[in-house]
């Protein structure tokens, strides 16, 4: 029961802070880019907690799907030069009733609906609950967006949104589209070339193609500690037949990553996988010489 509750807390601050930051952010009457970024900054943080085990499953999609609605809306509002709604008192103090409501209403939620010995619902219920609601929010809203970008196509950061909410959505080859619109519209910063190398390899069922791996490859040319990047680099190497070249990149990648990095150990598992299928002793593979020192 314990494992339960300690992310519970944690989901229900971060959503408690996805509705009541930006009402302690904004100015009254302002739809403010500054909510866009609070937002930004707190999907960031999400997936940092998926990233670490925090939060998982179906509670980091929930978590991840309110935020997206939130932050396309904010978006939205920001296009249109508009004042956001007044009618919510601003301030410290309801912000912080509301985190509390927040928190106790999951409390009580669960407490009568998810204690055991209370049956699952059947998925059909499952799908028509607010969840589903959110996701058709969120999807008439990144429509609206898409219809908006087609209309002004060199918004780097509108296709960026567009292509983590279709990604949210399970839309896979429509999120590595707009990434790669985001890319065309001139956003090739390393952290944006990874991030279209990785949605073209969800949206090709873990196969890295050539496109990606050339996405990969200028990120590590910009930015050497990109752990994806180099990762995929492996694997693309890896499903070619180059099983020492590929096991060179990881062997590169652990050297360069912190020791605490949450992706070093599927890198070692793979390793070894590699080196027991070829009969290669990862030992025996040293780092390469020259590698950039942080």
């Amino acid at each position: 029961m314990a494992g339960f509750w300690l992310p519970a807390l944690v989901m229900a601050a971060v959503l408690a802070a996805a509705i009541g930051w930006p009402l302690v952010r904004s100015r009254a009457g302002a739809a403010g880019a500054a909510d866009v970024e609070v937002f930004r900054d707190q999907l960031r943080d999400l997936d940092r907690e998926v990233e670490r085990g925090v939060i998982g499953g179906d509670e980091a999609r929930s978590l991840r799907l309110e935020i997206q609605r939130r932050l396309l809306a904010a978006d939205a509002r920001a296009a249109r030069r508009q004042p956001a709604s007044g009618w919510l008192p601003r301030g410290w103090p309801f912000a912080a009733a509301l985190g509390l409501l927040l928190i106790a209403g999951s409390v009580v939620a669960y407490v009568t609906l998810g204690a055991p010995g209370v049956p699952d619902q059947p998925l059909a219920q499952r799908q028509d609950g607010p969840a589903a609601h959110q996701m058709a929010d969120v999807a008439r809203m990144a429509e609206a967006l898409r219809a908006r970008l087609e209309q002004d196509p060199d918004q780097v950061e509108g296709w960026l949104l567009l292509g983590r909410t279709y990604r949210t959505l399970e839309r896979l080859r429509a999120s590595a589209e707009a990434f790669g619109r985001a890319v065309q519209a001139g956003g090739r910063s390393a952290e944006l070339l990874s991030a279209y190398g990785g949605a073209l390899v969800l949206a090709d069922d873990g196969i890295v193609s050539q496109e990606a791996r050339a996405a990969f490859e200028e990120a590590v040319a910009k930015e050497p500690f990109d752990g994806r990047a180099r990762f995929y680099i492996g694997l693309a190497a890896a499903q070619a037949g180059d099983t020492r070249q590929a096991m060179q990149t990881w062997t590169d990648l652990i050297a360069l990553s912190p020791p605490d990095a949450p992706w070093l150990p599927q890198v070692r598992s793979r390793l070894a996988d590699l080196g027991a299928k070829s009969g290669i002793d990862p030992a025996a593979i040293k780092p390469s010489p020259g590698l950039p020192k942080r």
